[in-house]
């Protein structure tokens, strides 16, 4: 599993700008806060299965 790719925990934070994300293949894991106070976020599009359950919070 070298080859997937992780979103951890705080990693695109505090963007208040960002308005939606496309999250692209190989990425397998998303950490619970990954866009944690993303004011602006409305929309994520996941392309992939993920291998641990996202637990969204939208604040």
């Amino acid at each position: 599993m070298a080859d997937d790719l992780i979103i951890h925990d705080g990693k695109i934070r505090k963007c208040k700008s960002l308005k939606s994300v496309v999250i692209p293949d190989g990425v397998r894991i998303i950490g619970g806060w990954a866009f944690n106070a993303c004011s602006s976020l409305t929309s994520v599009f996941i392309t992939m299965f993920l291998q641990q359950p996202w637990n969204v919070q939208m604040e």
